[in-house]
């Protein structure tokens, strides 16, 4: 896994909440949805980059 440490983030494939897909999608990401019991797996397998998800949602 890499650290993400720029604000282009072109040819990353990022799993978003379907409310953050234009945010991300602005910045040059390839956005991906899948359930959030599935984003270890998908980071883990190198299917996502990385994950976006407000710091509040995450329990």
């Amino acid at each position: 896994m890499r650290k993400i440490d720029r604000r282009e983030l072109g040819g990353l494939k990022i799993r978003v909440r379907p409310v953050c897909r234009d945010f991300f999608s602005a910045l040059g990401a390839t956005v991906m949805q899948a359930v959030p019991g599935e984003v270890y797996t998908a980071l883990e397998c190198g299917v996502v980059d990385g994950y976006g998800w407000p710091s509040g949602g995450i329990f």
